[in-house]
């Protein structure tokens, strides 16, 4: 298995977001992410967002580029952004921030 980075980035700017229909998706996106780690699939996941669009990252373990993208095309939030699927060569990680771990159970 191969490690992926599925970069997410708001169609919207800022300042035109829809925040309250994000927010309305947050239930099947934390749904996604808790089928992926279920499928010991999920890597890391966070949100921010770039200069002026907001973004969230997601890094998967997939087989495939294919399956990374089938991965990507499930996210709720899929037609709301554009996803770049980025395969990471990964020398070193140091994963272990697990404050907000308890979302995902």
């Amino acid at each position: 298995m191969d490690t992926y980075a599925l970069i997410w980035r708001a169609h919207e700017t800022d300042d035109t977001f829809d925040q309250h229909a994000f927010n309305e998706r947050m239930p099947a996106l934390f749904e996604w992410l808790k089928q992926l780690k279920r499928e010991s699939k999920l890597l890391a996941c966070g949100g921010g967002g770039f200069e002026c669009h907001p973004g969230g990252l997601t890094i998967i373990r997939a087989e495939s580029p294919e399956e990374a993208q089938l991965h990507a095309n499930q996210s709720p939030l899929s037609d709301l952004g554009t996803t770049e699927i980025f395969f990471w060569g990964l020398y070193y990680a140091n994963l272990s921030e697990l404050n907000q771990a308890s979302k995902l159970e």
